[in-house]
């Protein structure tokens, strides 16, 4: 009798691909289609001024991040992750679920990213304090006033001084009563501050033709003034110009900014010191612009 001879079966030389559960299909990525904008209270657990709230804040498409369907095994079910401002945002679907029902449950995470992300936005506000173990931080409000000679209205941001208040012991009706007694101070000393320093300011044109626009500072103070946060901007803020010269000794001019821009000249600019607007003007042509700004008044 003949002893059958076996061979060993052979492997079929195939890989077998086992992605990781986060692996995805990024060219299968869903973006947002939506703007969204929510009526915000003060964020849960922080201290807000009062008035500050509520405010609608919008959170545009452009901003939200897209949901990218992972590469999904056999029969394994379809799990969508979204990480948020302050949590993971998931969503659960079976398998073989539609590129209609993805979408869906992607624009629902979007959404809620976006509330994530509007109540983070909150909390960064100036004056919000969400760390309210024992202190607080208090800001000054917006300012826009008129400060002398200065050719026109001072604005000053929010958040541009700030103090601290304790509030161990405190009730929350003491805590509102505190804050507004230390935000009036310093909204008027923000006041004080800016007029006492900068008055008057003055434009000249010169040059016809030309496309200058330069910022000069008079210092008639007894001590050196920090000219380090002069700007010169578009009107709306955007495109600034910093200054480039740190200090100006006392009875000297010294020119912080110059630029030449036809931008500037034909739609005009704003000079702005410590982050608020010093001066502005619309726009004109035909001659280069000098602005003096008199310091140490």
């Amino acid at each position: 009798m003949t002893t059958p001879i076996c061979n060993p079966c052979l492997g079929l030389g195939i890989d077998c691909d086992n992605p990781d559960d986060l692996a995805s299909g990024i060219d299968g990525a869903i973006f947002s289609a939506l703007d969204y904008s929510f009526i915000v209270q003060c964020p849960t657990g922080c201290f807000c001024p009062p008035g500050l709230f509520p405010r609608t804040i919008s959170i545009l498409a452009s901003t939200i991040p897209p949901v990218i369907p992972p590469i999904t095994k056999p029969s394994a079910p379809i799990i969508l992750r979204l990480q948020g401002c302050s949590a993971l945002i998931t969503r659960t679907l079976d398998f073989g679920s539609t590129q209609a029902q993805i979408a869906v449950a992607a624009q629902s995470m979007q959404a809620e990213w976006a509330g994530q992300q509007a109540l983070c936005n909150a909390a960064a506000l100036p004056g919000v304090n969400c760390n309210t173990g024992n202190s607080i931080q208090v800001c000054n409000d917006v300012q826009t006033f008129f400060c002398g000679s200065s050719g026109g209205n001072i604005t000053i941001p929010a958040g541009t001084s700030c103090q601290t208040l304790i509030t161990t012991g405190l009730t929350q009706a003491q805590i509102d009563a505190a804050t507004l007694v230390i935000k009036a101070n310093l909204n008027a000393q923000v006041i004080a501050a800016f007029c006492g320093y900068l008055c008057p300011i003055s434009l000249s044109f010169q040059g016809a033709g030309g496309t200058q626009v330069t910022v000069d500072v008079h210092n008639v103070g007894a001590v050196v003034f920090d000219s380090s946060t002069f700007q010169m901007c578009h009107l709306d803020g955007s495109n600034c110009f910093n200054s480039v010269q740190p200090t100006v000794n006392p009875g000297a001019t010294v020119t912080v900014i110059s630029v030449a821009s036809a931008f500037f000249q034909a739609n005009g600019f704003q000079v702005r010191y410590k982050g608020g607007v010093i001066f502005a003007i619309a726009g004109g042509s035909g001659f280069d612009r000098l602005v003096t700004v008199v310091a140490g008044c």
